[in-house]
């Protein structure tokens, strides 16, 4: 009986631990950064309800405010003034 050394099934083994470790890793990785997305999106949506995004707010005398929306670019825009703002003072 030939004694046969088990080499490559131990290679094929181990790079399949690695692989397999690196799947776990992308698939974490991406259910954190899928979850991150979901909870912005879902906040945003939340804001914009708060404040009364595209509704239409009736005055006595028969005129109307639309609702202003918040968009992410608005957000970005006021923290740079502000920061601007400080650095002036």
């Amino acid at each position: 009986m030939a004694y046969t050394t088990n080499t490559s099934r131990d290679r094929r083994r181990r790079a399949d631990l690695r692989s397999s470790n690196i799947r776990r890793l992308i698939d974490v990785t991406g259910g954190i950064i899928f979850t991150a997305l979901t909870g912005a999106f879902i906040t945003f949506i939340l804001i914009n309800w708060i404040t009364g995004c595209g509704e239409r707010f009736y005055h006595m005398d028969g005129t109307y405010t639309q609702g202003e929306c918040v968009y992410p670019s608005d957000l970005w825009n006021d923290y740079r003034q502000t920061q601007t703002a400080q650095e002036d003072n």
